[in-house]
């Protein structure tokens, strides 16, 4: 459990023990970031449902697919953190997967993909102004959430369990 803090006094440019086909992926997230840039609070609304109706998997790149994704996966990263500590202490162990868990559940609804891919779709078949305000709306509102607290919490609650 004290692994983070230990490593955080050290200087390190990749995690130690990481098998190295994770660390060989790092040059294709950073190359998917200039293909596909972050498009929440930079790009408009409108552009990025035309993203996502142009090309969906690219549009969800932008919207952090991967970091749902990863976020996802750190869910395995939090069952090896109680096997392994549990035989110290278990009961520290077992609130440090709640925690870990409670920070990935917390991240689902702060990134709405799926509700963001609908909307694109809803806009580009709108027939009326008034539906694609509509649709524009509700847009911005998913928008305005998607850095707010549930992200906020979720990456301060993520780095306490390992």
């Amino acid at each position: 459990m004290l692994y983070a803090l230990i490593l955080a006094g050290r200087k390190f440019t990749k995690w130690p023990g990481s098998p190295p086909s994770f660390q060989s992926r790092d040059p294709a997230w950073i190359a998917s970031y200039f293909i596909w840039p972050y498009a929440p609070g930079v790009k408009s609304t409108e552009s990025i449902f035309l993203l996502l109706k142009s090309n969906p998997f690219g549009g969800l790149v932008s919207l952090d697919l991967f970091l749902f994704v990863g976020n996802l996966f750190s869910i395995l990263l939090y069952l090896a953190c109680l096997f392994r500590s549990k035989q110290v202490n278990k009961s520290y162990a077992m609130v440090a997967l709640a925690v870990g868990l409670i920070a990935v559940i917390l991240l689902i609804p702060s990134r709405p993909l799926v509700e963001m891919l609908n909307l694109s779709g809803q806009y580009a078949n709108a027939s009326s102004a008034a539906s694609k305000a509509q649709c524009l709306a509700t847009g911005d509102t998913l928008l305005a959430a998607f850095n707010g607290t549930g992200w906020f919490m979720s990456t301060l609650l993520g780095a306490f369990p390992c």
